[in-house]
């Protein structure tokens, strides 16, 4: 190796036509490049959060949601607003949905809550868990006073939910899909 790099300089030194050049051999690439260091401004590498934690994230945000859908008929422009900074766009047409939904003069019942969730994956962006939702704990009448959308007891739903991380640090939820691994809940 040291052969070679006698030839390459000796060869360099004979097309540049440099006589008498020595390389010193204490001075390195490391004293004519500046290194980066963590306190030059170079970004920090993200920290991965415990499993725990991002489960925890996860539930707290998606049971928020829950609660934001269960009180939506009551205070609809307040809580179409908590549920659009709750979720990306990604769930448009499930915000329009929820939309129409409030302007259909219902009346909420009790209180839905993920239950039984497991933790799927975690990255730096983006935490995805199943989770199991007892359906039978609420329900919305219309102005007759009749349930709508049927019986729901004994009813629990399983979803597949992912949340991803918003440019302003902030979790929301992204995804939530009907899982149709039953088993758990």
């Amino acid at each position: 190796m040291k052969r070679q790099f006698l030839a390459i300089a000796s060869a360099a030194a004979i097309i540049f036509g440099c006589t008498g050049c020595t390389v010193d051999a204490t001075q390195t690439a490391a004293t004519t490049v500046p290194s980066l260091s963590p306190t030059d401004g170079a970004a920090p590498t993200p920290t991965l959060m415990s499993d725990e934690e991002a489960l925890r994230i996860g539930v707290e945000t998606f049971d928020a949601l829950l609660a934001a859908e269960s009180n939506l008929v009551n205070n609809p422009e307040y809580e179409l607003a908590l549920i659009e900074d709750l979720t990306t766009e990604s769930l448009a047409d499930y915000r329009a949905a929820l939309r129409d939904h409030a302007q259909q003069n219902y009346t909420a019942h009790g209180q839905l809550k993920s239950h039984n969730s497991e933790l799927q994956g975690v990255t730096a962006d983006e935490i995805t868990f199943y989770t199991c939702i007892d359906l039978s704990k609420a329900y919305v009448t219309n102005p007759a006073g009749n349930v709508v959308g049927g019986d729901r007891t004994g009813k629990v739903a399983s979803v597949l939910v992912r949340l991803s991380l918003g440019s302003d640090g902030k979790w929301r939820i992204d995804g939530k899909d009907k899982w149709t691994a039953t088993s758990r809940c």
